[in-house]
């Protein structure tokens, strides 16, 4: 889980796209701790290593086999964190 945290009164959850934790959700996850808030984005994937977007049928395959749709998949990797 990439965490941002100094302890702030507002927090954010953000989760990433099919491709995983890249630059993009990095830079949006240092966006919101600018902003003052404390952040969380748990890696949804088994791996920690994001694809590159030239690789969306790969990430795409991955996602629907590793995460899904199904939320509660969602709420047991963050609540595992």
């Amino acid at each position: 889980m990439l965490k941002l945290i100094e302890n702030n009164e507002n927090a954010v959850v953000v989760l990433h796209e099919i491709y995983g934790i890249n630059e993009h959700i990095k830079d949006v996850c240092a966006e919101y701790h600018d902003r003052g808030f404390d952040v969380y984005c748990p890696h949804l994937f088994e791996h920690g290593l994001p694809f590159k977007y030239e690789q969306q049928d790969q990430a795409y395959k991955n996602f629907v086999n590793t995460c899904g749709f199904d939320t509660t998949k969602i709420n047991l990797l963050f609540s595992a964190e």
